[in-house]
């Protein structure tokens, strides 16, 4: 905003600019140019995708975004070479609790399912319970999350938006109830987004590794 100062006889005028920013850290810093945007995981890593129409540009600077650091894995170490989890060690040894007597001594709720209880049935299991050590898996990356370095609103801390998601869009027909809800945030001054799978989908592409998205993949529907 331009404010012009001048005096009653109007022998002298000033101008000079007032900037509102919304950094969190450095209040006389402005938004910088679209192109120095911190991007998205997906742009970062590919900065020749294009970015389509669906993608809310305006947004990056007040998002979070994720770097990953890949760490190859040693193939000379041997104690990477095979690194089972605890159900495979058990089924390695022949000890998970699947014979019917040990099964049904620990699920047995009058007696408690414990091994002081079941040791006879559950030898095997019982011995190899808290005494099992499962070997270190390697860690194939570190993910990061950078804060945003701006905020819409300065006076807040946390935003005053809500995202919702749903298997299809709310229409008042047929949510009448979450209609009126999500028509009562918007009078109520709060921002809000909502996203179809779909629409998460394309969001997880964009912002998060491949391997959430493949997550999100084998989650069972209404999950």
């Amino acid at each position: 905003d331009v404010v012009h100062n001048s005096s009653p006889n109007n022998q002298s005028q000033k101008s000079f600019l007032i900037m509102a920013t919304p950094h969190l850290l450095f209040p006389r810093l402005s938004l910088p140019p679209k192109h120095k945007y911190i991007k998205p995981y997906a742009y970062h890593n590919n900065p020749y995708i294009p970015i389509d129409d669906t993608v809310q540009q305006d947004n990056w600077p007040y998002i979070a975004t994720l770097r990953e650091t890949v760490i190859p894995k040693n193939n000379n170490n041997a104690k990477n070479a095979h690194t089972p989890n605890f159900y495979q060690l058990l089924s390695e040894m022949d000890c998970l609790p699947s014979d019917k007597y040990c099964n049904a001594c620990l699920r047995d709720k009058v007696k408690g399912a414990s091994c002081s209880k079941c040791q006879k049935e559950c030898k095997c299991y019982c011995k190899r319970l808290c005494h099992l050590e499962v070997p270190q898996k390697h860690v194939s990356k570190r993910i990061h999350v950078k804060p945003p370095m701006y905020r819409t609103d300065s006076s807040r801390v946390i935003p005053r938006i809500i995202h919702q998601t749903y298997y299809e869009v709310v229409t008042q027909s047929k949510y009448p109830n979450m209609s009126r809800l999500i028509q009562s945030w918007k009078t109520a001054g709060w921002t809000y987004y909502f996203y179809t799978d779909k629409e998460i989908a394309h969001i997880l592409q964009t912002h998060f590794p491949p391997e959430v998205k493949e997550a999100f993949d084998t989650l069972r529907p209404g999950a």
